[in-house]
């Protein structure tokens, strides 16, 4: 135990310690991606905006429903983004939680139409009947207002 905090909103010296790498990380993202947005007004060369910041050119693909295994990592915001910009121009910057990127759409391919949705549907009613056999009782419980008294007995 490292201290006690009363009820209500703390102060800003309490959170500071917890809050400061994360708002220092922001606002790195923010100057970052302003530099970046005059670069791009000089150059619309990857390579050489690349060598500007002495960064690397990366290629990746890129899918929704993998978004994790990418060279982004788990930036689902840019992720998003990345799905609206138009295909074969340098986008940018496209700001995330850990970085801003210059992005190139070289290819769009659409999924497949999908016919069968017997697994997620399985996978939906797996998880309601997760939740119902975990949830019921205690709603059923508070709803009764039982008090357990078993304490007094052993």
């Amino acid at each position: 135990l490292r201290g006690t905090s009363e009820k209500g909103q703390q102060t800003l010296e309490a959170v500071k310690p917890r809050i400061e790498p994360s708002v220092k990380n922001a606002r790195k993202v923010e100057i970052l991606a302003e530099r970046m947005t005059k670069a791009l007004a000089t150059s619309k060369d990857i390579n050489a905006l690349a060598a500007q910041f002495n960064s690397k050119v990366d290629t990746t693909v890129l899918t929704f429903s993998g978004f994790s295994r990418s060279a982004l990592g788990r930036e689902p915001e840019v992720t998003g983004k990345i799905f609206t910009l138009p295909k074969g121009t340098v986008n940018g910057p496209v700001t995330g939680n850990f970085a801003a990127y210059f992005v190139i759409i070289d290819e769009i391919v659409e999924a497949p139409p999908k016919e069968d949705y017997t697994y997620e549907k399985m996978q939906l009613q797996q998880g309601f009947d997760s939740r119902v056999t975990s949830q019921l009782f205690p709603e059923l419980q508070k709803a009764a207002e039982i008090t357990d008294n078993r304490e007094l007995f052993y």
